[in-house]
């Protein structure tokens, strides 16, 4: 497994892009059921998910004294 990441200098600087070139030796499985496969992975994978836009994030700050 590879990972690319593509930063670009926005407003500030942000992680824009990310690649994974998965290299796999898997007997018997044609070239379309390992795409198929490797895109069921990326759809369900937590990090995917995680950036997925419409993931809410909220922030609770609380100051202790």
């Amino acid at each position: 497994m590879t990972a690319t990441s593509t930063i670009r200098k926005l407003d500030r600087w942000t992680v824009v892009g990310s690649n994974l070139e998965a290299h796999g030796w898997v007997p018997g499985i044609s070239e379309g059921q390992f795409r198929e496969i490797a895109e069921a992975a990326k759809a369900g994978c937590p990090i995917s998910r995680a950036l997925n836009p419409s993931i809410e994030l909220t922030v609770d700050p609380i100051l202790e004294h």
